[in-house]
């Protein structure tokens, strides 16, 4: 309408060569985080702060979040007078916990496995430490596909700011792995083999459950990546930056290092890009971040020599719920539509690009631009 202002979601996105030193990567993520959180003006001294990093298991980048990204922020957090945790609970094929205990290994331990963990000064959350019944509580939103609610982190009460540190991956169920999926590491093992009942794969998913004593009733909803990105509005007020550090990416299956973990490797490996120019990217916006996530992820599939991305071609066939990245537009994601319909974003991103090849830059564009 006439003179009304359209607010635009600002994301900043910094190029960064493959052989590039970690001081200078350190250098770039905090440019971008300091300009994506408006230089912290939301920041008290005293404040507590969840970093969420994708710890879905204990292998290294680009299969978990970089470890360069967590040192970084928590650095700049705690030089402002910040209480900064680092949280999360891994996948239930390495961790899993039910009302009786834990069956299997620990986040921590992932957390230290993975790379993330080398450094003694982090303060690190395993949510499953908390307790079964004293570590999560029942989130209940009227306009969430979750009728009964979903059982969360009680670090999602006592922190005052979460900033989500996903990494860039595809993944054998939903497609891709990035911001919104992140959030799964929230949930406590009971609200998690809910919403996995309603996607695909379900026989796999149950053979990890293997030994733990949960409701696998289905609940025909049919909702599968409606409650993952509805476990936003449990942290929609909370989350102040969403940040990507993209030098590497997994572009076919995942989240792991491979889709099914067998013993000490497993089948069907991710495929690993590491591109000439990276980015780093981030935003107050978790649509936004999505979107040029997804973008990203596509261009380096379509880069992708072919006889690298067949098998994942033919596991396509098999799973119907998700698309090839190179034919399908990053708006019609589900994560997205979803997002937009719930209000989790808007949609109308404002990029702001730093030493950003040409070529990309005009890639990037193309496929953020709404085509409807």
């Amino acid at each position: 309408m006439c003179g009304m202002s359209v607010i635009m979601s600002d994301i900043f996105i910094d190029g960064i060569e493959a052989n590039a030193s970690s001081h200078e990567l350190s250098g770039k993520i905090k440019d971008v985080f300091l300009k994506a959180s408006d230089n912290l003006s939301w920041l008290s001294p005293g404040d507590t702060v969840l970093l969420k990093p994708a710890l879905n298991s204990f292998y290294p980048y680009p299969a978990t979040t970089h470890p360069q990204s967590i040192l970084t922020i928590a650095e700049i957090l705690a030089q402002k007078g910040a209480n900064v945790f680092v949280g999360d609970q891994s996948g239930i094929e390495h961790v899993l916990v039910d009302k009786f205990g834990s069956h299997k290994k620990s986040s921590k331990w992932c957390f230290k496995k993975s790379g993330m963990g080398k450094e003694n000064n982090l303060k690190f959350i395993g949510f499953e430490e908390e307790g079964w019944k004293d570590g999560y509580f029942n989130y209940k939103n009227s306009s969430s596909t979750w009728k009964n609610g979903f059982y969360v982190t009680k670090w999602v009460q006592k922190a005052d700011h979460i900033i989500n540190l996903p990494r860039l991956s595809t993944h054998a169920l939903t497609g891709v792995s990035l911001g919104f999926k992140n959030m799964v590491g929230l949930l406590r093992d009971d609200s998690r083999m809910n919403f996995h009942l309603n996607g695909t794969l379900v026989p796999i998913i149950k053979s990890f459950a293997k030994g733990a004593k949960f409701d696998l009733s289905h609940d025909h909803s049919h909702t599968f990546f409606e409650k993952i990105t509805d476990i936003g509005m449990a942290i929609k007020d909370k989350l102040r930056v969403t940040l990507f550090t993209g030098t590497q990416a997994q572009v076919t299956f995942g989240p792991d290092k491979h889709a099914i973990p067998i013993r000490k490797t497993g089948m069907f490996s991710a495929h690993v890009v590491t591109p000439d120019t990276g980015i780093i990217f981030a935003g107050s916006d978790p649509v936004a971040t999505e979107v040029l996530a997804i973008a990203f992820l596509s261009i380096l599939y379509s880069e992708t020599p072919i006889l690298k991305k067949q098998i994942w071609k033919t596991f396509l066939l098999s799973n119907r719920s998700i698309k090839d990245l190179s034919k399908s537009d990053v708006w019609d994601n589900p994560f997205i539509k979803r997002a937009l319909h719930t209000g989790l974003g808007n949609g109308l991103i404002n990029p702001h690009y730093t030493a950003i090849p040409g070529k990309l830059k005009h890639q990037l564009n193309d496929l953020i631009q709404r085509k409807k």
